[in-house]
């Protein structure tokens, strides 16, 4: 375990980690280059991206399993009508000839991130690409959320496939001494423990709550968890992971409580919570004392921050 790193992702007196979501995806189109550019011009220095592999294996960033018609257009510039292709079933030749540089006027989707500028021509990035462009950013901390799917395996290799084909590009352009793996499929990190146990780990979880936004990943039988599951829930998260040797905990921001946060920081965990974009969470989130906060908004976060007198980097 990279000990180091992992003390630069601890919460200090003067600092609070922001992390980019998927870049920045309430300025730039989600997972692109022209979002992790801006990112870096704005002097945010951890990016959070997600992987899925496409067909043979090779990863690509991307979010959804299957292309996303509201932010798909084709090699002529028209919308995807439906459902977009299954990712791990389409060649990266064939990936590399969709536009996702805009979301669709008048969906749901652009309803929530309505100030994404609109640009053309932009391909889904490989992890190649991605890595190469990090090799020449060294301040930049990376915070790789693999997709995975317990509840539904045919959408992505085994996991510890999955990993093997991540880390693979990691190493050779020589990031993982700044690299945190993360995954609402803890499969994935139980194989990372196996496979790579100096790469720092994150568990991303979400409690099952009514209303909520996202899918529940704790819940009695949940698939999720490699096994924890009776562990993580009624207040044991922290316990839980402390005991599986987890490095940083990643709750949805209304799934952490105060106890929970000071318990975790207690046995060694760093607490990253996403996704907070409201200017008031942020702020909240910030006095309660975790150590990092994942934003899609990261302009708007660090004037938050400015203003409690805090900063942001990756130091």
């Amino acid at each position: 375990m990279n000990a180091h790193t992992l003390n630069r992702l601890r919460r200090r007196d003067d600092r609070v980690l922001l992390h980019g979501h998927r870049g920045a995806r309430g300025a730039f189109p989600e997972n692109t280059m022209p979002g992790f550019d801006y990112l870096a011009s704005i002097g945010i220095q951890a990016v959070e991206f997600d992987v899925l592999c496409a067909a043979g294996g090779v990863p690509v960033l991307t979010h959804n399993p299957y292309l996303l018609a509201d932010t798909t257009r084709d090699g002529k510039g028209d919308w995807l009508d439906g459902q977009g292709p299954k990712l791990i079933e389409t060649p990266w030749a064939a990936l590399r000839e969709y536009d996702v540089g805009a979301i669709r006027t008048g969906s749901a989707y652009h309803a929530r991130f309505p100030e994404q500028a609109r640009l053309s021509g932009v391909q889904i990035p490989s992890l190649e690409r991605f890595c190469a462009w990090a090799q020449a950013r060294p301040a930049m901390f990376l915070d790789i959320e693999i997709k995975s799917f317990a509840n539904a395996p045919d959408l992505t290799p085994p996991p510890g496939e999955l990993l093997a084909a991540v880390l693979d590009p990691v190493h050779r352009y020589g990031l993982a001494d700044r690299v945190l793996v993360q995954s609402f499929d803890w499969r994935v990190l139980s194989a990372c423990k196996a496979q790579a146990p100096d790469i720092l780990r994150g568990y991303l979880a979400r409690l099952d709550r009514p209303g909520a936004d996202t899918e529940a990943t704790v819940y009695p039988g949940s698939p999720w968890l490699d096994g924890l599951e009776a562990a993580a829930r009624d207040g044991g998260m922290p316990d839980a992971l402390a005991q599986v040797g987890a490095h940083v905990w990643c709750p949805h921001v209304t799934d952490l409580a105060q106890a929970d946060l000071e318990r975790a920081q207690a046995l060694g965990l760093a607490v990253h919570v996403w996704t907070v974009n409201d200017a008031d969470e942020i702020a909240r989130v910030a006095r309660m004392g975790v150590d990092g906060i994942i934003t899609d908004l990261p302009a708007r976060a660090q004037n938050v921050l400015a203003g409690m007198g805090l900063g942001w980097r990756f130091e």
